[in-house]
C-alpha cells in the first residue's frame, strides 16, 4: 500500500532496540550448543492460545548477532503440536470386599465408555496406575496421598469425557477428576510456565505456510520440547502497545451500530518487567475514519480505513 505520510516519525533512540518486520534467516534466530549440536531458540512468550488441541505461543525472539547495546527483536509464533489431554479416574469401592476396584476393571470400563465416542480407535489411548493425593473441595474423594487412580492420556484434539460420567461414574468408576482442564491449562502447568518469560524451543522447524502475522513462525511436534530457558540471562524485550477507542453510530436504515471512527494511542518501548523509562516518550496518536461503503476498489459491505490525523506526543494534530 501507499506510505502513510501523516504518521509521526519514530524516534530511533527510543524503545531499547530495533524491530525486525521482515522474514528471518535461520542464522538470525537459531542457536546451537558449543559442540554445534542441539539446535534451539529462545522465545520470550507473552501469550498463548489453543485451537483444536494445538497450542500457539506468541512472543518475541532476539535477532542473533545484533548489537547487545541496541538489540533487534522480531515477533514470533511457536506452534506446539501433539498436546495431550489427561485426567484421573477414581475406582469405586466394591461393596462385597470393601476395597476399591482393580485397575484392569477401571481400564476396561473407561475404554468402553470413551472409545470411540470421545477417542477414535485410530488414536492412542494411554493408561497407567498412579498414586495421588487430593486437596480440593469434594468431600467424597479420599485425602490419602497413596490413593490409587488410573491416569488416562490421549490427544487434546479429541473430546473430553462427558460430564455425567465424570460426576456419577459407572459400575467400576466412582469419579473422573481433572477432565475439565483445558489443553492450554495442562500445557502451561506441565511446562511450568507461570507467566511471560524466556523459554527454550528445542529442535524447532520454521514454517513456510504461516498461520499468524508474526515475522517468524516455528513448529515443534512435542510439548516437551518447550522448556524454561533458565540459562538465558537476557532482559525482557520492549513491547509496542496500542490502545484503541472505537466510535459507533446507529445506521438509520439497518438500525445496527456501526463503527465510524477509531482512535489509536501507541506507546513504544514498554517494559513488561518494570517501569518504562522517560514516562511516555515515544507515544503517538492516530485517528482513523471509515470511508463510505462500496468505495472504488473495495467490495460492497467492506470498509476502507484512512488515517486522517496523527500527533506525536506534545505536538499539534497534523491533518492528513
Amino acid at each position: 500500500g501507499e506510505e502513510d505520510g501523516s504518521a509521526p516519525v519514530e524516534d530511533p533512540n527510543y524503545g531499547g532496540g530495533a524491530v525486525q518486520t521482515g522474514g528471518l534467516e535461520e542464522a538470525q534466530w537459531v542457536r546451537k550448543d558449543e559442540d554445534g549440536g542441539n539446535p534451539h531458540c529462545w522465545l520470550y512468550w507473552l501469550d498463548c492460545i489453543e485451537q483444536q488441541g494445538t497450542v500457539y505461543m506468541i512472543g518475541k525472539v532476539r535477532v542473533e548477532g545484533s548489537d547487545d547495546k541496541a538489540p533487534a527483536y522480531a515477533s514470533a509464533c511457536c506452534v506446539v503440536r501433539n498436546v495431550e489431554r489427561s485426567f484421573f479416574i477414581l475406582p469405586r469401592v466394591d461393596p462385597e470386599t470393601g476395597e476399591r476396584r482393580k485397575m484392569q476393571e477401571i481400564w476396561a470400563e473407561a475404554k468402553a465408555a470413551l472409545v470411540p465416542s470421545c477417542v477414535p480407535r485410530s488414536e492412542p489411548f494411554k493408561c497407567k496406575g498412579v498414586k495421588r493425593g487430593y486437596c480440593f473441595g469434594d468431600d467424597d474423594v479420599p485425602r490419602d496421598a497413596d490413593t490409587e487412580y488410573l491416569k488416562v492420556k490421549y490427544a487434546a484434539r479429541c473430546r473430553a469425557p462427558p460430564t455425567s460420567l465424570c460426576k456419577r461414574g459407572g459400575r467400576a468408576i466412582e469419579k473422573i477428576l481433572g477432565a475439565g482442564a483445558t489443553p492450554l491449562e495442562l500445557f502451561l502447568l506441565k511446562r511450568k510456565l507461570m507467566g511471560p518469560c524466556w523459554v527454550k524451543i528445542n529442535a524447532p522447524v520454521a514454517r513456510a505456510n504461516k498461520l499468524s502475522w508474526c515475522a517468524l513462525e516455528l513448529e515443534v511436534d512435542d510439548p516437551k520440547k518447550v522448556t524454561l530457558a533458565r540459562e538465558c540471562q537476557r532482559p525482557a524485550p520492549p513491547l509496542v502497545c496500542t490502545t484503541l477507542a472505537v466510535k459507533t453510530v446507529v445506521n438509520s436504515k439497518t438500525h445496527q451500530h456501526e463503527v465510524v471512527a477509531v482512535a489509536a494511542l501507541t506507546h513504544r518501548g514498554v517494559q513488561v518487567d518494570g517501569a518504562t523509562p522517560d514516562g511516555g516518550r515515544g507515544e503517538d496518536e492516530r485517528l482513523f475514519r471509515a470511508a463510505p461503503e462500496a468505495a472504488e476498489g473495495h467490495k460492497a459491505g467492506t470498509r476502507r480505513w484512512t488515517c486522517v490525523a496523527a500527533r506525536p506526543l506534545g505536538a499539534d494534530v497534523a491533518s492528513a
